[in-house]
């Protein structure tokens, strides 16, 4: 159960006041979906709009999802806190949801590489000019790691961890039908040469 301080935080993070310049800086997110989003201020949520098919979507699966949670407590699926549906006379219904990011950095200038994995080469590379924060794709990951060999290594234990987790997560997602799903991967120098992975479906 949440006391009044984390009541009072939770508020902080999404206080309109605090987040005005985040909404007018979003812009569209870097799927197909064309979904509109922004994070906290503090980067502890991420809002996003949904459409109707994934409202009805999320509303089905919800039962099932949160119970999967419970006993999956390694699970990588992104944390919905809740869904809203925001109406007012000057615009059409907006479906939004709230989700707990989970990719806390340290020290967000550190931050060296973001993954937006499918499993596929098929048209999964971008091109040009990018940033540290720049969401690149499967074809960019394997040319970034054929240049860092070490780029992704992990302990033997947690990395049979998170091939667990993600084999049982894969399991949930089949189970309800979903196919179109990806892991995201960010990675953050946190001090000499060492880097450190944040992960996600």
């Amino acid at each position: 159960l949440w006391g009044i301080n984390d009541f009072a935080n939770f508020y902080a993070s999404l206080s309109p006041k605090f987040n005005r310049d985040m909404i007018f800086k979003a812009g569209e997110g870097a799927g197909r979906s064309g979904s509109f989003f922004f994070f906290s201020h503090d980067r502890k949520f991420v809002v996003k709009t949904m459409s109707t098919g994934e409202l009805l979507l999320v509303k089905k699966m919800l039962n099932d999802y949160a119970t999967y949670l419970e006993k999956n407590p390694d699970s990588l699926l992104s944390k919905i806190l809740g869904i809203f549906t925001v109406e007012a006379s000057s615009f059409s219904k907006v479906h939004i949801m709230l989700m707990e990011n989970t990719v806390r950095l340290k020290e967000p200038k550190n931050l060296k590489y973001v993954f937006d994995l499918k499993g596929s080469t098929e048209d999964r590379l971008v091109k040009g000019t990018t940033e540290a924060n720049t969401t690149l794709k499967d074809v960019n990951f394997l040319m970034t790691k054929k240049k860092w060999r070490h780029l992704t290594t992990l302990r033997p234990s947690t990395t049979k961890r998170l091939c667990a987790a993600m084999r049982n997560d894969v399991a949930f997602l089949r189970s309800q039908g979903l196919m179109d799903y990806s892991l995201l991967i960010a990675i953050e120098k946190t001090g000499g040469k060492k880097s450190q992975l944040h992960i996600e479906h």
